[in-house]
């Protein structure tokens, strides 16, 4: 009964794998062997008990078998479904890609047709230039020359050379004309003749000390050695002190620097003393510890007191230090009092520098003109415009200043034209040696 079961339901006819096939076929063989057994024996026989044991062991071994060949045929199934719903979903693409190829086809007929005209056209427009006669004729060729009119090499090349050569100029003109700073001694030379040039101080690096040494042999210490020289030739070594009034036009033009440097070239064997009169704004705080009183103490005191407390020894000469900016430095200086103290320090010294205002900018230099000896104008190269030349010679025509000389500060190396290291070299200077080549580079710095 149980054979016929199986047999009923799981038909080994339809089952592929071998293996299934050969256990299902063992299976039966082992019933149908039981079954001949149960005849002649009882159930509890030992036989009988074996039998039952195989038949169950592939019994089991069976329907694992189906199970795994179930599961493998429902996984065919959903590959085969999935298969399936492609399929339907590019069949249903079928409608848009055939109206996309009949638009191809149209496209190509179109233009097939369209070239077929063109190519007849073609044909047909050969033809009738075949059979048409010319209508012009050539009857003499034309004269050509040996060479092109136009553009002519020669002139083209000139034009270059002259524009090359004039260009330059031109612009250098320009340049020139437009600048209006003071660059050389030339300048100075050509606005002012009347007026000595004193001494050119050349341009220093910014790592340089703008303070010459005692001994110091460069340009820039040199510059102001012939300052020194030019101020004792013009002032003839007089018995009492000579008041050397030092000044500018503006702000910034380097008096400050050029009168302390002057003080240093005079003390080498002269007493000097340096007097800081520019009280609005004092610049020897600079090079100089700054003090607690100064000239402009001195003059606002009411009472009379002894000038050598305001005079202070630095390490550098003997100076006379500018104190606390007044509310009234004009007065002050055009005070009688000034001209006092300038009369009792000439018998203790041989110079008296004054570092004074610009006098531009301010009136304070103008009552100083009348103690002073000398007056030295400084002027700053590429920094003072020309047209204020005019105002230093107005200066000294105005005030009737009888001695005056003219310093030109900041000059560069190479517009410097006088004695040892400018455009010749001798030796007394340690400066670098100013070569072709350097001399070539610093024409184009101009």
């Amino acid at each position: 009964m149980e054979l016929l079961e199986l047999v009923t339901v799981k038909d080994p006819v339809n089952i592929k794998k071998m293996i299934l096939r050969y256990s299902i076929s063992q299976y039966n063989d082992l019933v149908i062997t039981r079954n001949r057994t149960l005849r002649q024996a009882t159930p509890s026989n030992p036989a009988i008990i074996e039998f039952n044991k195989e038949i169950a062991s592939l019994r089991s071994l069976i329907q694992d078998n189906l199970v795994k060949s179930k599961q493998s045929i429902q996984m065919n199934i959903s590959c085969l479904n999935a298969q399936l719903n492609t399929s339907k979903a590019d069949i249903s693409k079928f409608p848009t890609q055939e109206k996309i190829f009949r638009n191809i086809d149209r496209q190509q007929n179109l233009k097939e047709s369209l070239y077929l005209f063109l190519l007849q056209k073609k044909e047909e427009t050969s033809i009738a230039m075949a059979v048409s006669t010319a209508k012009v004729r050539v009857i003499n060729l034309a004269y050509t020359l040996a060479g092109p009119v136009a553009p002519l090499a020669e002139q083209i090349l000139l034009g270059s050379l002259l524009g090359g050569f004039l260009l330059p100029v031109l612009i250098m003109f320009v340049l020139f004309t437009l600048d209006t700073k003071v660059k050389s001694k030339n300048d100075l030379s050509t606005a002012l003749p009347e007026i000595l040039v004193l001494a050119e101080v050349p341009s220093i690096g910014k790592n340089d000390s703008d303070l010459i040494g005692k001994n110091e042999l460069s340009l820039y210490a040199e510059s102001f050695r012939i300052l020194t020289a030019n101020v004792k030739f013009i002032l003839k070594n007089p018995k009492d002190a000579q008041v050397i009034l030092f000044t500018s036009s503006v702000k910034g033009e380097g008096k400050t620097t050029i009168s302390i440097n002057s003080a240093l070239a005079l003390a080498t064997n002269k007493k000097v003393l340096l007097i800081g009169a520019d009280l609005r704004n004092p610049q020897l705080g600079r090079y100089v510890p700054a003090s607690k009183a100064g000239l402009s103490n001195y003059l606002a005191e009411a009472e009379e007191t002894a000038f050598s407390k305001f005079i202070f020894k630095s390490q550098l000469h003997e100076n006379l230090d500018s104190g606390s900016i007044p509310p009234n430095p004009t007065d002050l200086l055009e005070d009688k009092k000034m001209g006092d103290l300038l009369q009792r320090l000439k018998p203790l010294y041989n110079y008296i520098l004054i570092d004074s205002a610009p006098m531009m900018m301010v009136s304070d230099s103008f009552h100083l003109l009348k103690f002073s000896d000398l007056l030295v104008y400084v002027v700053r190269s590429n920094y003072t415009e020309k047209e204020l030349l005019a105002y230093a010679k107005s200066v000294a025509d105005d005030h009737h200043v009888s001695k005056m000389g003219l310093v030109l500060n900041d000059v560069n190396k190479s517009e410097m034209r006088y004695g040892y290291g400018g455009k010749y070299s001798y030796g007394y200077v340690a400066e670098k040696e100013n070569t072709g080549i350097n001399r070539f580079l610093n024409w184009f710095k101009k």
